[in-house]
């Protein structure tokens, strides 16, 4: 094993792998905190898209040029048929 094996080289692998460990803490740590603040944004838009549909909602019967844009939300808030859901497989008899 002493003519494969070479200390120098190890030490350097092993120095290596704790600097990369301590990068990856950091970028997890990060990642979370992006995936945090991307939810939160995503509630932010969220809502205020639905503050705006309703207030179009509202004034469309007002003010007719307000159709094309209401026209142009409603697939985004149209109601989803309720899935089906099937009843699992028989097992097969012995």
């Amino acid at each position: 094993m002493a003519g494969t094996f070479k200390p120098e080289e190890f030490t350097k692998d092993f120095d290596l792998n704790a600097q990369l460990n301590e990068i990856k803490s950091v970028v997890n740590d990060l990642m979370l905190k992006l995936d945090s603040t991307l939810t939160l944004v995503g509630q932010d838009l969220i809502a205020a898209s639905n503050l705006v549909y309703g207030q179009l909602q509202d004034s469309e019967k007002e003010d007719p040029t307000l159709t094309p844009f209401l026209d142009e939300m409603k697939p985004f808030y149209a109601k989803s048929k309720k899935a089906v859901v099937s009843p699992p497989p028989t097992p097969p008899a012995k």
